[in-house]
């Protein structure tokens, strides 16, 4: 029995002999060290997806609009913008048109689909570093 598990005839070429080489240690890793299973976003919609344009809209615009009205006043108080002016306009849709898109861009983040894109990135990004880690052990192996 020895001498069986110490010789070992390969099946690529029939009759040479070669003597098993010791394998190194292998790293076991427990279970929960692994990657976690992947997890899917399921949507449900209840409605049609005008419906929730809608419905930022109902949310985001009068927000805007507040923000851009206050910018306004604090442009003609603090800076002394005239009233009926382009610059007052400006000052407006500026403080207007930023609270918009900082709103557009948290709802898109937080909605099941910038979910579902935010858990992709950091998923991939969670690899690439593992797979990093990885070829640097390997490096230092050989």
């Amino acid at each position: 029995m020895g001498k069986e598990l110490s010789t070992y005839v390969t099946p690529y070429a029939p009759g040479e002999v070669h003597s098993r080489q010791p394998m190194g240690e292998i790293e076991r890793y427990a279970p929960a060290d692994l990657l976690p299973s992947a997890s899917m976003a399921h949507t449900e919609v209840s409605g049609t997806f005008t419906d929730r344009a809608r419905g930022f809209q109902i949310a985001s615009v009068p927000l805007a609009a507040g923000v851009g009205l206050g910018s306004l006043i604090v442009g003609i108080v603090g800076w002394g913008v005239p009233l009926f002016s382009v610059a007052a306009l400006g000052w407006l849709w500026t403080g207007f048109l930023l609270t918009w898109f900082a709103a557009w861009v948290v709802h898109n983040l937080v909605s099941p689909d910038g979910i579902a894109l935010a858990h992709t990135i950091l998923g991939w990004q969670y690899l690439k570093a593992e797979q990093r880690e990885r070829h640097k052990r390997y490096r230092g192996r050989a």
